[in-house]
């Protein structure tokens, strides 16, 4: 599945995709995808990157997200997912862009991925603002982000 340039999928995103092993990229973002991330898509261990961004997507990151240890780009913001950001995507060695603002996640970004900053993950996006009441706490994000607002604002000097 790659870049869905007609972007008029509907629907849940098929669990049959994660018989295809040996998928690099899954880029189906700005689609009216509902449902959850089938735990299957946590099998494509040849995936590099994977893009549901401005979905209608709810539920969770498993923690089997771990599992994708050659991911480079992680962009699920802009959907209803909630819960936290589980620790085990510091196994996410490879990543450079992790996109989950936009989001109901809450919680404290895990430290276990904030020592994989700057290098290798460059952009590390999260509504970790307003600094007085963010919804998600991120000492490490590259961008912070006000999901009422949808602002973002770099925090990189």
């Amino acid at each position: 599945v790659s870049d869905e340039t007609q972007r008029s999928l509907d629907g849940t995103i098929p669990s049959e995709l994660g018989l295809m092993s040996d998928m690099e990229n899954m880029e189906i973002y700005e689609n009216e995808l509902t449902g959850t991330i089938p735990d299957e898509i946590y099998s494509l261990t040849h995936m590099i990157s994977f893009d549901v961004n401005w979905c209608r997507l709810t539920g969770t990151l498993s923690t089997r997200i771990g599992q994708l240890t050659r991911m480079e780009r992680f962009r699920v913001s802009t959907n209803d997912l909630t819960g936290t950001i589980p620790s085990e995507v510091a196994s996410l060695r490879s990543i450079v862009l992790f996109w989950f603002h936009k989001t109901r996640f809450t919680g404290i970004v895990p430290t276990s991925l904030c020592s994989l900053r700057p290098d290798p993950l460059v952009i590390l996006q999260a509504d970790c603002n307003p600094s007085g009441n963010p919804a998600v706490e991120c000492l490490c994000c590259s961008h912070c982000c006000d999901r009422l607002s949808g602002i973002c604002l770099s925090t990189d000097i």
